[in-house]
């Protein structure tokens, strides 16, 4: 689950996975303050094979990533 803990609302979230993990494929989400985006993601070492890119767009029209490791 990815939360919006923030004061701003994000729009055109989306994750991108690089190596071995699977996830169904959304359109870009918009994640309102005090909301969350749930997101299932498979596979069977994680830790070991893959990243999560997550992108999202702030009220100012900047695009910001985070990186995520299992």
């Amino acid at each position: 689950m990815l939360d919006n803990l923030g004061g701003e609302r994000l729009t055109g979230v989306t994750i991108t996975l690089f190596g071995r993990g699977l996830m169904p494929v959304g359109p870009p989400a918009v994640v309102d303050p005090g909301m969350n985006l749930e997101v299932t993601i498979y596979g069977d070492d994680l830790a070991r094979d893959t990243v999560g890119v997550v992108r999202w767009f702030r009220p100012d029209g900047s695009e910001w990533l985070w990186r995520v490791s299992f």
